[in-house]
């Protein structure tokens, strides 16, 4: 698939989650890897996190999905996410919604750059002899 810290699963969860939303078209490097409820979870949010772009992110809505994701396949995620909801709905500034961006972007750092390499074009560059 591509150099990454991710696992074969985690990679084959990231790229059903793009072919589902429609990012890429259906390869057969995702299908033979056996993916874990978590790994699927984690794929789901880290395509919606980039799907609406961190800084045009909706976090109501953003939260409500990772929220719903995360229910049952990791506690400790299910409640940071249920408190960066509560904190947004007590107070949905554009500082909250920021310190929520750098904790997401940086939960899912590695997804996020899985993702744009999948989705970006690829860039050639000429070869010089310099």
């Amino acid at each position: 698939m591509t150099d990454t810290f991710l696992t074969v699963s985690q990679q084959a969860a990231l790229q059903q989650a793009l072919i589902d939303a429609k990012f890429v078209k259906d390869t057969a490097d995702a299908a033979d890897a056996e993916v874990s409820p978590l790994h699927q979870a984690f794929a789901q949010i880290a395509v919606a996190l980039y799907q609406q772009g961190i800084k045009k992110t909706k976090w109501a809505t953003f939260l409500k999905k990772a929220i719903s994701a995360m229910a049952d396949v990791c506690q400790w995620l299910h409640q940071e996410l249920l408190r960066c909801q509560q904190e947004y709905k007590a107070q949905p500034t554009s500082i909250v919604a920021g310190e929520q961006a750098a904790f997401a972007s940086g939960l899912f750092a590695e997804e996020l750059a899985y993702i744009e390499h999948r989705v970006a074009p690829k860039i050639t560059l000429p070869l010089t002899d310099e």
